[in-house]
């Protein structure tokens, strides 16, 4: 069942087709890396669906997986410190080139003995107040980055030409949550959670359990410190947190709607496209985010 724990979201300027989109990402579909590749990555059917597009509501679901070869930089520099010393012993004088050279041969043979690792990215289109829209759940801006560029480079072979622009904000998102801390308040229909990041130069603190209320965090404000993550909570249906990049991060549902899931994934994909649509446009409003 998938359930979004992160949000970052995407200017579509068409959604295609289910079809035509199924039949570009099968034609890239994920493998595990051959012996001697790093890392592979590619399309995978989503929530164990029978093609690489579900269609949820109307809503096409995708799922981006990355194998990455497991090679430990512990390992590697006892091998390499191993053959070294071998060298040494020999009265052999290793200089720092030959010593490169030494590692990239032990990763040449470590690399088909290594296990691979497979991460999964799954994302969802959806027309939301009028703008078709990509939803990646994904916290970090690496991995969403990965598969934006791969999403591009994969529907560009089939000839499908889509723009794909991140929501940019019209203010500094740091500002704004500094703001929300400073007045105690969040914009209607959000409320304030229970905690945040800050950070002034390379000073950071972390409060967490109903802090926000305490004159202790005005008084950091004061003092220079800026709000970089803020958590807050939406209608009594979900708590999350925001990031200084608007990045929604920590999303836990509550249980008046964890309650209504039940065994079929279709029906508890409606249920959390339809509180992620109606939430992100008061998101958008808040975070002046255009």
């Amino acid at each position: 069942m998938i359930l979004f724990k992160a949000i970052q979201a995407y200017k579509m300027s068409e959604i295609p087709g289910a079809d035509t989109l199924d039949a570009a990402l099968s034609a890239a579909e994920v493998r595990e890396p051959g012996a001697m590749e790093v890392l592979t990555e590619g399309w995978d059917r989503p929530d164990d669906a029978q093609t690489f597009v579900h269609v949820v509501n109307g809503q096409p679901f995708i799922q981006y997986s990355r194998y990455d070869k497991l090679l430990p930089p512990a390992v590697v520099k006892r091998r390499v410190d191993e053959l070294v010393k071998q060298k040494e012993a020999q009265g052999i004088l290793v200089e720092r080139k030959e010593r490169v050279e030494i590692k990239e041969q032990v990763l040449l043979d470590l690399l088909p003995k290594a296990f691979s690792k497979k991460d999964s990215v799954d994302a969802y289109m959806a027309t939301i107040d009028d703008q078709p829209t990509l939803i990646v759940n994904a916290s970090s801006k690496k991995k969403a980055d990965s598969f934006i560029v791969l999403l591009i480079k994969t529907l560009a072979s089939a000839h499908i030409d889509i723009e794909f622009l991140p929501f940019a904000s019209e203010e500094d998102a740091a500002t704004l949550l500094t703001g929300f801390v400073t007045n105690k308040a969040a914009p209607q229909p959000f409320v304030l959670g229970e905690d945040c990041s800050m950070k002034s130069g390379s000073s950071a603190i972390t409060c967490k359990g109903n802090y926000l209320s305490r004159e202790e965090i005005l008084a950091h404000i004061k003092e220079g410190y800026q709000v970089m993550k803020l958590q807050f909570e939406y209608q009594e249906h979900m708590v999350f947190a925001v990031d200084k990049d608007n990045i929604i991060t920590a999303i836990k549902f509550d249980e008046s709607v964890t309650s209504e899931l039940d065994e079929d994934a279709y029906t508890n994909m409606v249920i959390m496209t339809g509180e992620i649509n109606e939430m992100l446009p008061h998101f958008y409003a808040m975070m002046h985010v255009k």
